[in-house]
Parts: C-alpha cells; structure tokens; sequence
C-alpha cells in the first residue's frame, strides 16, 4: 500500500491515527536528530 491507500484504508474502517512527517532517516543515529511528539 502507498500512503494514500493506507489512509483510505484506515478511514474506511473508522480507525483513528495521527501523522507525524518527517525527512528520511536510515539509522537510529540520525532517528536522534528528529523531533517526535512521542518519543517513547
């Protein structure tokens, strides 16, 4: 699935997510850079 599909999915079936968007990353050195709402 791309992620248009994926959030027509999602939506179809009534099931509740939230986006967070972000550049590209390909390791966890890099995933440390990178401001997420929920960290954890």
């Amino acid at each position: 699935m791309n992620k248009e599909q994926t959030i027509f999915y999602l939506n179809e079936h009534n099931i509740k997510y939230e986006i967070t968007e972000h550049k590209a990353v390909y390791n966890m050195e890099e995933l440390e850079q990178v401001e997420l709402p929920y960290p954890e």
